[in-house]
């Protein structure tokens, strides 16, 4: 099973300086066992958007090599 979660990263640009930015960790679970598989950052700078994504990826169980597609399409 892969479970999303948004994360919350602190990005920073030249022209813009630092900004809060959110992110998502990917992971598998397999029984008890839980392993980190990605973290894609920089997914949106509006925290409702990566919860959302994160949970219909979570929900849908988005095979990871498909999220990219995911993203550009949403966003």
């Amino acid at each position: 099973m892969y479970l999303y979660l948004p994360i919350a990263q602190r990005g920073e640009e030249e022209a813009l300086g630092c900004y809060l930015t959110f992110g998502l960790e990917i992971y598998e679970t397999a029984g008890e066992q839980v392993r980190r598989l990605k973290t894609v950052s920089d997914v949106s700078v509006d925290a409702a958007t990566a919860c959302t994504i994160a949970r219909d990826c979570t929900l849908e169980q988005l095979d990871p090599c498909h999220l990219y597609d995911v993203l550009e399409d949403r966003l």
